[in-house]
């Protein structure tokens, strides 16, 4: 099995770097979030409370035009690239766009070790042009991609997280009028920092109704119900004409409580 290396961009699956040289190390580091308190006559006390996000780092060079030959007779003066060939300017500027983009990535890494895959992002890289043959020596440091959920909390017994369509505890008086039922909207245009199981339990009552949302809307979001953007125009079911403004809905950020997403839809 040879061990290959790639990028993939979560937002254009055509759109990967496959690494022509394997690495020759794949470094991965986490670290444990922890509380500390401080006990009198007792000294400290540590307690894990969750991590922190995977970080990795990798190390290598792209080989420059000089170094390769697309002749299949001479493949064997291509050694030991293993992989396709590209050139390590086309390599390096796409590294680029995905740092100024804040691309979200998959990175994967398949070798003898097992198969490694991690949502990231670009944080830092390092490029220094080396050597004749126009090789282009790199340093890349990557950030494991880890979503939150932004859930509004209606006061209710369950904590917020039951169904039906209750307005939220922290509607002001005279938004709306007093014991008429909320009437959602039929669009919503989607924020930063939004995603379906939020839409859902806004709109719906229940975060867990995110796939009516994502059926209504399939087309316009496309095969992978993470993937919804700021500036969308999402379709609510059984929405009704109204102006959120206008009919007491809770504005974004309010009365929120925050928790960890790695469900679909969220």
């Amino acid at each position: 099995m040879v061990a290959q290396v790639k990028l993939v961009n979560y937002a254009d699956p055509t759109d990967e770097l496959i690494f022509p040289i394997t690495p020759s190390e794949l470094p991965e580091t986490a670290d444990a979030s922890a509380k500390s308190f401080n006990v009198i006559g007792k000294g400290s006390y540590s307690f894990p409370d969750g991590r922190a996000e995977y970080k990795l780092s990798i190390a290598g060079y792209f080989p420059g035009k000089g170094r390769w030959t697309p002749f299949p007779e001479k493949k064997l003066e291509n050694l030991p690239h293993i992989h396709d060939w590209r050139h390590p300017e086309e390599l390096t500027f796409q590294l680029r766009e995905w740092l100024n983009n804040k691309a979200k990535l998959k990175y994967v890494a398949d070798s003898k070790a097992g198969l490694m895959q991690v949502p990231v992002f670009l944080s830092k890289y390092s490029f220094t042009k080396k050597g004749p043959a126009g090789d282009i020596v790199y340093q890349l440091d990557f950030v494991e991609w880890r979503s939150l959920s932004v859930f509004i909390d209606d006061g209710g017994p369950s904590g917020g997280g039951s169904s039906g369509g209750g307005s939220d505890s922290s509607q002001s008086a005279g938004d709306g009028d007093a014991g008429e039922e909320d009437a959602n909207p039929t669009t919503y245009t989607v924020q930063p920092g939004d995603n379906l199981t939020f839409i859902s339990k806004r709109f719906l009552g229940d975060g867990g109704r995110w796939p009516e949302i994502y059926d209504a809307n399939r087309d316009t979001i496309g095969d992978d119900p993470n993937m919804i953007s700021p500036g969308m125009e999402l379709l609510i079911p059984g929405g009704t004409v109204a102006e959120p403004n206008l009919d007491g809905y809770t504005p974004m950020g309010t009365d929120a409580t925050v928790g960890s997403d790695v469900g679909d839809g969220g």
